[in-house]
């Protein structure tokens, strides 16, 4: 994260500047001395702070080389320092050439953006913004020192866990919900009610769906449900099988009781089949039998 972060900026620093004579390429960590001949650059981050739902860890999903990623994504924003540590013969004009120097090439909008730090691979952050926020210029024999605001995604960097590999993901077969009449009532005694279910099967992204190979299913809900459905029964046990027609729509038959004591309410459970696909579950359809 940090120190991926640090690492890459110290890089990009050094492809930026490579052509600047009076600078050494720059370290991470500051000289035990000042240097011999030149300008040695220091690049250090400083601060990172985050907000205060860092405790929410929930993962991310991440656009990583190769695909997406979850990772566990800290939001930091801080400052990195860019010292500018002069040999003691280097004049106050030279220094000050130098500085000049490093904040042109950081000021360019790819490095300010965050994008000049993506580097094709999984570093660990993916900058917002890299921007000066401050200057400082104090004696002659100090460093010249640049800060710069960062903001970003962190998140550790590590193998992702070990599994079968994805080959395909399974897809509904219909828009949901299914479409049906609002207020359903059969006689007990009555004649059949047929009850038109439309599917919108263009939806469905299974290559060549043909005639016949998807169909509804439906079984009425309870121990003793009043009334039966009327259809193909050669379903699934407990189900009865309805086709869907060119038009998208099935039409399931209910055939009320010849005789009720009262007003029942009977549930239907409807779903969606199709040879070697798992069935997909669609709705329950009330209907009010009356005596």
């Amino acid at each position: 994260m940090l120190d991926s972060f640090e690492a890459r900026l110290a890089d990009l620093f050094a492809d930026l500047l490579a052509g600047e004579a009076g600078l050494h390429p720059p370290l991470r960590t500051s000289p035990a001395a000042p240097p011999a001949t030149l300008i040695q650059p220091v690049l250090r981050v400083l601060t990172a702070s985050a907000p205060t739902l860092v405790g929410d860890d929930a993962p991310r999903v991440r656009r990583l080389p190769g695909g997406l990623g979850l990772r566990t994504v800290l939001e930091f924003e801080g400052t990195v320092a860019i010292d500018l540590i002069p040999a003691v013969d280097i004049a106050r004009p030279a220094r000050m050439t130098a500085l000049d120097q490093v904040l042109v090439a950081l000021q360019a909008a790819e490095v300010r953006s965050g994008a000049a730090f993506a580097d094709g691979t999984d570093q660990g952050f993916l900058l917002r913004g890299f921007r000066l926020a401050e200057v400082i210029v104090e004696g002659e024999a100090a460093p010249l020192r640049a800060l710069f605001r960062y903001e970003g995604d962190f998140w550790p960097v590590r193998p992702d866990e070990d599994g079968p590999a994805i080959a395909s993901i399974p897809a509904r077969l219909a828009v949901l919900p299914v479409q049906a009449g609002a207020t359903l009532v059969a006689r007990a005694g009555g004649p059949d009610l047929t009850i038109p279910v439309a599917l919108d099967l263009r939806s469905m992204t299974l290559p060549r769906l043909g005639a016949g190979e998807v169909r509804l299913v439906a079984r009425l809900r309870g121990a003793a449900p009043p009334g039966s459905l009327v259809g193909d029964a050669a379903a699934a046990p407990g189900f009865t099988a309805y086709p869907v027609e060119p038009d998208g729509v099935a039409r399931l038959v209910f055939r009320p009781p010849a005789v009720a004591a009262a007003v029942a309410m009977v549930g239907i459970e409807v779903a969606l089949e199709g040879a070697g696909r798992a069935r997909v579950a669609l709705a329950e359809i009330g209907v009010r039998v009356l005596p």
